[in-house]
This record gives structure tokens, C-alpha cells and sequence, in this order.
């Protein structure tokens, strides 16, 4: 038994998992990280390909390439880094809360980029246009992949271990990258210079890696609540009268990753921009008196949640559960307007004790920058 434990294959075994496998994660980064790993390698290879369409657009191979050529490249290369900085200046403060949906976006305009790469070398009269857009799309997935990475490392972390689990990654994807670099130029020898041969194994490989990081992306299990997972667990208490309501896991099956998500930031309104007039401000602060919320109803905006100054995510947990019954009610036939909007105090307490039970251990986002999103 001892000579097996201190064996060269014990010992390398060790060795490697010391470098690529962090310590103290959740069960759901090991599928993760098999998937990614998976992923990478796919796009490594279909990167090969991409840059090889490229050159071969700009003339590299019957050696025609002058100064104009080197100019069209460092153009596309600009350009693409100029979008990359109005998309950060933009979207930045959306990836936090919504990290599966703009990871996987990401991977579609990668893809798309990488297309577009191939493209140019069908019209390389267009190698500027196409090269440009094909930069900049990959500028900007790469950014929001970067942007959504710690979010997704969060989620395996069960102590301080964050710096861990972000090193280990890197080395994960530099040796896969690497790896498949060189699968990636032993097939392009393989494939040569013809554009149906490269199309084919454009198309090929991309849906292979587009299919690898939807299996990815679906493998995280955030244990922290958004709004449409809060949202989730609201319909889960609603629809369930035996006060069960979804765990993590389960939830994080039901999560749209490629649509838009059920409730939107922006369903949090002001009260200039929820369409209500005073008589009916009267009414609704008389029926949410003592919360910090209220729903309003406007046939032209819809239902608007409106916060008050102080409100906290238990706040808007309340709101959405009362938002939930609300929308169940306008569902329903032959109910008047004053039944629409209802307390949801005893439903609301019945909740948080069943909310208790499981490992949700968070709650939304901020009040402060719930309001300055809508």
C-alpha cells in the first residue's frame, strides 16, 4: 500500500492535480470544467481556421501582400478594440446579475466572428468590412466572457478561495488552448487552402462548440438570486400551495440562457414613469401601507414595481411575490380593479420560512442600482 501511494503515477497524479484542480469547490465545477475544457480546445482549432481565412484573403499564400494588406489589418484590429471600449462603457454594470445569459451570448458572437473570418476569404475584395465586424464581435465576446468569468467562478467558491479557483482556470484553458492550436494547425494541413473543405469545417466544429458551452453554462448552479431566479421561486411558492419552492439545482434547469429573461430590471420603475395619477397614488399607498414597495397598473406602460428609499432585497423579494398574485389575477376573468393589487404579508412570511429550508443564501441586487437600470 505504501509503494502505491508514493508510485511516479501517484505522484504525477498528484503533481497535475495540484496545478489544475483548485481545492474546496461546489460539486457543479467538475461538470463545468469538463464541458469548458471540451470547449476551448474546439475553439482553438476553429480559431486556426479563422486566422488562416484571413491570410490566405489578404494574398499570403500567392505572397501579394503589401503595405495595403498590412494597413487593412491593423485597421480591423483598431476598430475592433474602439467597439470593445463603447461595449464596456455600456453593458458593464448588466453582467453581474445575469452572467449565464451574457456568457453564452458571447460564445454566439464569437462564433459569428469567427464566421465572418471565414468569409473573407470568399470576398476578399470586402476584407476590410468583413474583418472589422468579425474583430469586433470577437472584441466584444471576449470582453463580456472576461466580465462574466468571476460571477461564475463565485458560484464554485465555498470559502476565500476565489484567487484559487481563477488561477486554476487559467491553467486549464492555457494547456487546452495550446492542445488545441495544434490540432488546429495539423487540420488545416489536412484541409489546405480549399474554401469548401474550410466552410465545412467551420460549420462542423462551430455547432459542436456552440452545443459544448450551452452543456457549460447550463452545469452552474448559482446559489445567490437574481431577478429572474427570484422570479422562479415566487411562481414555485405560488403554484405550490404545500409551501415547497425550487431549490437551487432545480432552478438553475428551469433558467433561460439564450432568451431574455422573464421579469426585467426594468419592470422597477419611478413613479413619473409607472403612468399612475395622484387619486389612484392615494389608494395604493393606503392598500401597501408599511411596505416599501408598491404595484401600480397602467394599460399603456403595464405593471410597474416602484421602491421606496430604504428598500432592501427582502423588499423586493416581497415585491415580486406580490407581483406574481398580480399577474395571476389579471389572468383571471371577472375580477374588479381594486382586487388586482392585494397585502401579500401572511403569504409573503410563509415564503421566507420555506426559503429558509434550502441554500439560497442571498438576495437580488441592490435597490440603488435596480432603479438607475430601469
Amino acid at each position: 500500500e505504501h509503494s502505491l501511494k508514493t508510485s511516479p503515477q501517484h505522484e504525477v497524479g498528484v503533481f497535475l492535480k495540484h496545478i489544475f484542480i483548485p481545492e474546496d469547490v461546489s460539486p457543479d465545477y467538475f461538470s463545468f470544467t469538463r464541458w469548458r475544457v471540451f470547449q476551448r480546445f474546439i475553439a482553438a482549432m476553429i480559431n486556426v481556421l479563422g486566422t488562416k481565412a484571413l491570410l490566405l484573403a489578404l494574398g499570403i499564400e500567392s505572397k501579394k501582400v503589401g503595405v495595403a494588406a498590412v494597413t487593412n489589418w491593423v485597421l480591423k484590429d483598431a476598430m475592433g478594440k474602439f467597439v470593445r471600449v463603447l461595449w464596456a462603457g455600456k453593458m458593464g454594470r448588466r453582467f453581474d446579475s445575469d452572467a449565464k445569459r451574457w456568457r453564452y451570448r458571447s460564445s454566439l458572437l464569437y462564433a459569428a466572428g469567427n464566421g465572418l473570418e471565414i468569409v473573407t476569404y470568399v470576398f476578399p475584395s470586402l476584407f476590410l468590412i468583413l474583418a472589422t465586424v468579425a474583430n469586433a464581435l470577437k472584441q466584444v465576446s471576449m470582453l463580456t466572457s472576461s466580465a462574466t468569468r468571476n460571477t461564475i467562478y463565485r458560484s464554485f467558491a465555498k470559502g476565500e478561495n476565489i484567487g484559487d479557483i481563477t488561477a486554476k482556470g487559467e491553467a486549464q484553458i492555457a494547456c487546452t488552448d495550446v492542445l488545441g492550436l495544434m490540432s488546429g494547425i495539423f487540420l488545416s494541413k489536412i484541409l489546405g487552402s480549399s474554401r469548401a473543405s474550410i466552410g465545412c469545417a467551420y460549420i462542423l466544429l462551430s455547432a459542436i462548440d456552440i452545443s459544448s458551452i450551452y452543456k457549460e453554462i447550463r452545469s452552474v448552479v448559482f446559489t445567490t438570486l437574481n431577478y429572474e431566479r427570484a422570479y422562479l421561486i415566487v411562481l414555485d411558492y405560488l403554484l405550490n400551495q404545500d409551501k415547497a419552492i425550487g431549490s437551487p439545482f432545480s432552478v438553475s434547469k428551469r433558467e433561460n440562457i439564450f432568451f431574455s429573461s422573464t421579469i426585467k430590471p426594468c419592470i422597477f420603475r419611478t413613479l413619473s414613469q409607472s403612468g399612475i395619477v395622484s387619486e389612484q397614488l392615494e389608494e395604493l399607498a393606503k392598500i401597501f401601507r408599511g411596505e416599501k414597495y408598491m404595484l401600480t397598473y397602467d394599460k399603456n406602460v403595464g405593471i410597474s414595481v416602484i421602491l421606496r428609499y430604504g428598500a432592501d432585497g427582502s423588499d423586493i423579494l416581497r415585491s415580486l411575490l406580490a407581483l406574481g398574485k398580480l399577474e395571476r389575477s389579471l389572468k383571471s376573468f371577472g375580477l374588479p380593479r381594486s382586487q388586482y393589487i392585494s397585502h401579500t404579508e401572511p403569504g409573503f412570511e410563509l415564503m421566507k420560512r420555506s426559503k429558509s429550508n434550502i441554500t439560497w443564501n442571498n438576495v437580488l441586487e441592490s435597490t440603488k442600482r435596480a432603479q438607475r437600470d430601469a
